[in-house]
C-alpha cells in the first residue's frame, strides 16, 4: 500500500463515520453497532499508518489520535447518554420533562434566580455519576498515546507551533491584562440584570442570554443566515453546498457545532434555536467554520485538507462571528438602528470579556492538568483555584464535568483564545486592504481566501509569535 491508497481510505472511513456521529449530535437515527465498527476500521487504519509510514509527522500524530478514538468510543458513546439519563433535575421541569444535561441551556433563558441555583447545584452533586467515565476516558487515551511516545499534550502543542512555556504565558497576561476591567463589567451587568453582585452559577451560558435578554426581540426580523451568505458572497465565497440542520430534536445536542463530513464537498452546521440574538451569533460563528473548511483547496493533499490545528480551525469562525460585533455592519448590513447596535457592541464586549475569564480559566487548568501529571481526584480542586484566579470567583470544581468541551475534548479549549489573537490581525489587515466597510472589498476576500485555501499550511497556522497585547487592548480601551 502506498500513501495515497492510504488516504483514500482513510478519508472515505472519516466520511462515514463523521456522518454517524452528525446524525447523533442532531437527534436523527443513527447506528451505534456502526459507530463502534467504523472507530474500530478508523484504528486499523491508522494502526496501517503507522506500520509503514512515518511521516507527514502531523499524520502520525493525527493516526495516535484516532487510534485513541476509536479505543474510547464506548465510554464516550455511555457518557453522552448518562449525561441525558443521570445528570437531570428532580424538581424542575423544561417543556413537560425534567431538566437535564441537553435541556439545560435552554431551560436557564427564562427560568428565574432560584430555580437556575437549584438546577446547577442538584447537576453539580450529580457528577460523581460521570466523573468514572470521564477518568476512564483520560487514563485510556493517555495510555495510548505513551504506547506511540507520544503524549497528548506535546502532540497539541506541536500542532500549533507553540511551546508549553509560550501558551502558559500568552494565557497567564491575558487573563491578569483583562482581570480588572472583567470583573468592573460583570459586576455593572448582574446589578443591572438581577440587582447584584456575579454568584457562581451565572456562568457563561447563562450570562450569553440573559445580557442580551431584553435586545433578543429586537433581532427577530433579522435573517442572519441570508445575511452571513450575502456578505461570503460579496468576499467572493460560495456558500451553497453548505447543509444547515436548524430543527430542534429533543436528543440534539445544545451546541452549535460544524462538522466537515469530506473536505471541502460535504460541510454541515447544527444549531439549535436559543434566541434571535444568540441563534444570529452562532449562525456567523458556524458558518465562519464551514466557509473555511468549503473554500481549502480540494485538491491539496490529505494532510493539508484535514489535519489542521483547533486554533486554525477557530480562526475563521471567530473572524466571521466578529462582523456582528462591528457597529457599521450591524446597521447597514443587517439592519439595526444606530441606538441599538451601539448598545449591542457594547454588551458584546462585556460578553467577550467574561468568556476571554471563563476560558483562561479553562485553558490553564487543562494545560497544566497534563503538564504537571494532576491526580483524576485532584482536578476539581485546580478548576477552582484556576478559575478563582481567572474569574474572581469560587466555582464548585466538579462544574468542569458538567461543561460540553473540557470532558469529551482532551484538549481544545485553548485553540479559541489563540484564535483570537488571529482574528486581530487579520481585521487589522482587511481595514487596510478595503477600509471600514472591508466586506464590499474584493481586496480583502482574495486576502481571506489565500489565507484559507492551502488549509493547513495557512499563515495563521502559525502561533508560535502569538501575543495577547492587541486583545487586551481592544478589550480594555
Amino acid at each position: 500500500m502506498n500513501y495515497k491508497e492510504w488516504t483514500k481510505k482513510a478519508e472515505d472511513n472519516y466520511a462515514e463515520l463523521s456522518d454517524e456521529y452528525f446524525k447523533m449530535q442532531v437527534g436523527l437515527p443513527f447506528s451505534e453497532k456502526k459507530i463502534h465498527e467504523l472507530e474500530e476500521k478508523s484504528s486499523k487504519i491508522a494502526k496501517e499508518f503507522i506500520k509503514n509510514f512515518t511521516k507527514p509527522e502531523e499524520v502520525y500524530r493525527t493516526a495516535v489520535s484516532a487510534i485513541s478514538s476509536a479505543a474510547t468510543v464506548k465510554l464516550t458513546l455511555k457518557l453522552t447518554e448518562l449525561k441525558k439519563t443521570q445528570i437531570k433535575s428532580e424538581t424542575q421541569k423544561f417543556r413537560e420533562q425534567p431538566v437535564n444535561w441537553n435541556t439545560w441551556r435552554q431551560f436557564v433563558v427564562n427560568a428565574n434566580d432560584q430555580e437556575r441555583k437549584t438546577v446547577y447545584d442538584e447537576f453539580v452533586k450529580l457528577t460523581p455519576k460521570i466523573a468514572g467515565l470521564t477518568q476512564d476516558f483520560f487514563e485510556t487515551s493517555k495510555k495510548i498515546f505513551q504506547e506511540h511516545n507520544q503524549t497528548i499534550l506535546n502532540t497539541y502543542l506541536t500542532s500549533h507551533n507553540i511551546n508549553y512555556e509560550h501558551a502558559i504565558e500568552f494565557l497567564t497576561k491575558l487573563r491578569d491584562g483583562i482581570k480588572e476591567k472583567y470583573w468592573e463589567e460583570f459586576k455593572k451587568e448582574t446589578n443591572r440584570i438581577l440587582g447584584r453582585d456575579p454568584q457562581y452559577y451565572d456562568d457563561l451560558y447563562f450570562m450569553r442570554n440573559v445580557i442580551y435578554n431584553d435586545l433578543a426581540d429586537k433581532f427577530g426580523n433579522i435573517n442572519a443566515l441570508e445575511g452571513i451568505k450575502k456578505t461570503a458572497k460579496q468576499l467572493g465565497f460560495n456558500t451553497s453546498i453548505i447543509h444547515i440542520d436548524d430543527v430542534d430534536r429533543a436528543d440534539k445536542s445544545p451546541s452549535p457545532f460544524c462538522s466537515a463530513i469530506r473536505v471541502p464537498e460535504d460541510v454541515r452546521i447544527s444549531y439549535k434555536a436559543e434566541n434571535p440574538l444568540n441563534d444570529t451569533k452562532s449562525i456567523y460563528h458556524e458558518m465562519g467554520h464551514a466557509i473555511h473548511e468549503t473554500h481549502i483547496q480540494a485538491n491539496l493533499p490529505y494532510e493539508d485538507r484535514y489535519v489542521l490545528s483547533m486554533g486554525l480551525a477557530e480562526t475563521f469562525s471567530q473572524f466571521f462571528e466578529s462582523l456582528i460585533s462591528n457597529e457599521i455592519y450591524l446597521k447597514e448590513e443587517l439592519g439595526l438602528d444606530e441606538k441599538l447596535a451601539k448598545e449591542y457592541v457594547r454588551r458584546i464586549k462585556v460578553m467577550r470579556l467574561i468568556t476571554f475569564a471563563f476560558y483562561a480559566g479553562n485553558s490553564l487548568f487543562k494545560l497544566k492538568m497534563y503538564h504537571n501529571n494532576v491526580p483524576f481526584e485532584k482536578l476539581n480542586e485546580l478548576y477552582t483555584e484556576e478559575q478563582k484566579q481567572s474569574m474572581n470567583m469560587n466555582i464548585p470544581g466538579e462544574y468542569w464535568l458538567l461543561h460540553h468541551i473540557l470532558p469529551e475534548y482532551l484538549l481544545y479549549v485553548p485553540s479559541y483564545l489563540f484564535a483570537y489573537a488571529n482574528v486581530e490581525e487579520m481585521k487589522t489587515n482587511c481595514v487596510e486592504l478595503g477600509g471600514e466597510r472591508w466586506w464590499h472589498s474584493k481586496k480583502a476576500g482574495e486576502y481571506l481566501k489565500n489565507l484559507i485555501q492551502p488549509g493547513a499550511k495557512s499563515l495563521m497556522s502559525d502561533f508560535s509569535k502569538i501575543t495577547p497585547d492587541k486583545l487586551i487592548k481592544t478589550m480594555t480601551e
